[in-house]
């Protein structure tokens, strides 16, 4: 077991993460906030069609859901997608838009939390903590 230097109640490498985001930066610095929180086993798609594939194949314990994807098929779209299915993923859901609507909607949809960007560090570390339900403390 990796022992993780953030005290998670489980060893977060076995923690499977999807991240669905089209935006490289985003994308990049989510994945180095998680690969620093001891979350290595992350995959990173850029659109609706690639998520569903990655979560049938890969079954994440942990989504992070942009809501603006390209394409036909919205963020929102994919969380109700994923709503009707059993076994579903935490999902995180992501927004530059972080109006109440969207909120709400999210919510309704069934996602588990919601993180505004710009995310920092904090906010990730907080997004897990309510993933493993517990106050780990943040290191550094």
């Amino acid at each position: 077991m990796h022992a993780s230097r953030f005290r998670w109640p489980v060893d977060p490498q076995q923690t499977r993460v999807l991240v669905v985001e089209d935006d490289s930066d985003h994308q990049l610095l989510l994945r180095s906030f998680l690969n620093v929180m001891d979350h290595g086993n992350v995959v990173a798609v850029r659109d609706a069609d690639s998520a569903l594939r990655e979560l049938d194949s890969h079954r994440p314990a942990l989504a992070f859901l942009d809501i603006r994807l390209p394409g036909k098929t919205s963020g929102l779209q994919l969380l109700e997608t994923l709503s009707q299915r059993p076994g579903r993923p935490f999902v995180v859901m992501m927004t530059s838009d972080s109006t109440l609507p969207n909120v709400q909607q999210a919510r309704q949809l069934g996602a588990s939390h919601f993180i505004a960007k710009p995310f920092n560090g904090k906010k990730v570390h907080e997004t897990l903590e309510r993933f493993y339900g517990c106050a780990c403390p943040m290191l550094g």
